[in-house]
């Protein structure tokens, strides 16, 4: 039946554990869910994780980059400048 599945997490901190390895993408496999209930949750905050990760790189990169072109560009008018 549906209660004779043996569950890999045998406690609780054994699934937050689970959950902190599978949001940082770390993903060591020692823990995996085995029912379909817990598959989806357990695709769910995979895709979580990764959102969490490439939302905040993505504006860091894009702020580095705006910073990067605002710097050469100073570069090259002080160059300019010292030309004259």
């Amino acid at each position: 039946g549906c209660c004779d599945e043996v569950s890999p997490f045998q406690s609780i901190t054994a699934a937050m554990w689970w959950t902190v390895v599978t949001t940082t993408t770390t993903g060591y496999g020692d823990m995996v869910p085995t029912s379909p209930a817990g598959k989806v949750v357990g695709s769910i905050t995979m895709l979580a994780g990764l959102v969490m990760l490439a939302l905040p790189i993505g504006v860091v990169g894009s702020i580095f980059m705006t910073e990067l072109e605002q710097l050469t560009e100073k570069k090259g008018q002080r160059k300019a400048e010292i030309e004259e």
